[in-house]
């Protein structure tokens, strides 16, 4: 028996109209149970963890970096995540701080945001060195690669020509320094002496600037008084 090419063709439209649903059922599904997954609650232990994205990652590597840190994301699900949402190249590295209840979505906009720690050491006007370092030290959000080392070792470590003195008395601009957690200590000694050589060369270069000027104007008047008189003649 012959098939009918009409039954045929309307056979034929059925199951791809049901091929088509499915996919359809299928691709509806995965949306919403991925928007679930993103906005599900993760459980951390302990309830408030810190984990840190190292510069340079790529996302696998910052997905691995999460998960080492106690930020249990699914690796796969969060690529997928931050590529449909464009986010790739807009992850930031730094420490970040999370807790108990944060989502997926919510730990890849911090870290696509840079919204990161940020910890203080603050070095105070009329500190002596002594008090300097022994705060510094003391911070426990610092990496401290200088204990142990002389004030002279130190000096030499940051690049300071004064050295050979080891005595770093009145080279630190007092101020409060912002860094990430784990942050060398030899940073913050670096940048307060960076910045007090930044503020001497300032203040120099004000109090020369009227003795300049006053120099340059004496200079004009006497080239006009010169001027002058061979005119005269």
């Amino acid at each position: 028996m012959q098939s009918n090419p009409a039954t045929f063709r309307m056979s034929l439209l059925k199951k791809c109209l049901i091929a088509g649903s499915l996919v359809v059922v299928l691709a509806a599904a995965a949306i919403a149970g991925g928007y679930h997954w993103a906005n599900s609650p993760l459980d951390l232990t302990p309830a408030q963890l810190d984990v840190t994205v190292k510069p340079h990652s790529s996302l696998r590597s910052v997905t691995l970096q999460l998960n080492r840190g106690g930020v249990p994301v699914e690796p796969e699900l969060f690529v997928l995540m931050t590529r449909v949402l464009g986010l790739q190249s807009e992850l930031k590295s730094g420490n970040y701080e999370f807790k108990t209840g944060v989502t997926p979505y919510e730990v890849l906009q911090k870290i696509a945001r840079g919204d990161v720690n940020e910890y203080v050491a603050t070095i105070i006007e009329g500190w002596t060195f002594k008090h300097m370092r022994a705060e510094l030290d003391a911070n426990p959000a610092l990496k401290h690669d200088t204990a142990g080392m002389s004030d002279t070792d130190l000096m030499i470590a940051i690049g300071a020509p004064e050295a050979p003195v080891g005595n770093g008395e009145g080279l630190f601009f007092p101020d409060t320094y912002l860094f990430d957690k784990n942050t060398s200590d030899l940073d913050v000694y670096r940048r307060a002496y960076r910045l007090m050589q930044l503020r001497l060369n300032e203040a120099w270069t004000a109090r020369a600037e009227p003795a300049v000027q006053d120099a340059v104007r004496r200079a004009d008047h006497g080239v006009d008084h010169r001027k002058g008189n061979r005119q005269a003649v």
